[in-house]
């Protein structure tokens, strides 16, 4: 088996007899295996940390753009954002104050503490997101 190293944060590539392995290991936390045959590209499967905080911004815009309502706040549960680092919080909260002007960091028990939930009835917005990966050079 060959292998190779990348200066990206530590991804190595390993290549078998007919199939590639790909180990991230990015600076912005990407720690996914990827298997597949020779033509798996490293660019295409480890996650970068320059692809991150405009990804979660199109994430917001996508969300928000059809917002009408009277929201009282929105909400951003950086908790549940993968691979983003302080500065790319801070500058994800700035960036979310152009659809409203109350926008801070929660989760859903935080805001609950706070008094914004009531019953079911949440009185803005919580972005929460899941999960994601990368395939064929496409962030999903």
């Amino acid at each position: 088996m060959f292998s190779t190293q990348y200066k990206d944060g530590g991804s190595t590539e390993f290549l078998g007899l007919g199939y590639k392995i790909i180990n991230c290991k990015t600076l912005n936390g990407d720690t996914s295996n990827n298997f597949g045959l020779y033509n798996l590209n490293i660019e295409k499967s480890c996650i970068q940390s320059n692809e991150i905080l405009p990804l979660y911004m199109k994430i917001i815009d996508n969300l928000m753009a059809t917002d009408k309502s009277n929201a009282e706040f929105l909400a951003l549960d950086l908790d549940s954002f993968e691979l983003l680092d302080d500065f790319g919080e801070n500058d994800l909260l700035e960036y979310s104050k152009k659809y409203h002007k109350n926008v801070f960091k929660a989760s859903y028990n935080d805001l609950d503490e706070k008094g914004y939930v009531n019953g079911l009835d949440l009185r803005g917005y919580l972005i929460s997101i899941n999960k994601f990966e990368k395939k064929n050079n496409i962030i999903i």
